[in-house]
């Protein structure tokens, strides 16, 4: 079964597929540890959808998402940039590329992209970084939950603590150590 279902326009007959946020696996170096953490890399549908608003275009007020209680909305240009997210989130673990930022109560982990489509400008992420409890490891040692994903043009930016690099981030969720950060 997939993790997110497809949606059919009832108009077009377009189909918009999710398989592409199935769940992934990335691996990280510690340099605490000799074997590499595995990481399980989940998407929400906030990747992909928004608080509804006045003026959705047919589609995107046909398809209702029931988050947890809360009415969501299909958001075609949230799909679209979403598309990009394996990918950005793949390169995290590589030495010496994008390091995190803290998100101002200190639960979430914030990384910015630099968007070229569909629409270019800042394109925000936020993450959740947890060691996975053994009842639901799925072969992996941290759960990173990709929260939700936005562009961010025409937003203020987002206030923050300070930055991290993300093997320390996920070392310490490993260890249940807190991440400090500061301004």
């Amino acid at each position: 079964m997939p993790y997110f279902p497809t949606i059919t326009d009832s108009k077009t007959g377009e189909v918009i597929d999710f398989g592409f946020l199935e769940p992934i696996l990335l691996e990280v170096q510690s340099d605490r540890f000799t074997q590499p953490l595995t990481i399980r890399c989940r998407f929400t549908n906030h990747v992909f959808s928004e608080k509804p608003y006045p003026g959705l275009i047919a589609l995107e007020r046909e398809y209702d998402i029931n988050d947890h209680g809360f009415n969501r909305q299909f958001s075609r240009e949230r799909y679209e940039c979403s598309r990009q997210l394996p990918a950005m989130m793949r390169g995290l673990p590589i030495p010496g590329n994008k390091s995190l930022e803290q998100n101002a109560n200190g639960n979430t982990w914030h990384v910015q992209y630099e968007m070229l489509d569909p629409r270019p400008g800042p394109y925000h992420v936020w993450l959740s970084i947890r060691r996975q409890s053994r009842s639901r490891n799925f072969g992996a040692d941290i759960e990173m939950v990709v929260e939700s994903a936005y562009p961010g043009q025409g937003r203020s930016r987002p206030n923050l603590l300070g930055r991290a690099k993300f093997a320390t981030v996920v070392t310490n969720a490993f260890l249940r150590k807190p991440t400090h950060t500061r301004k």
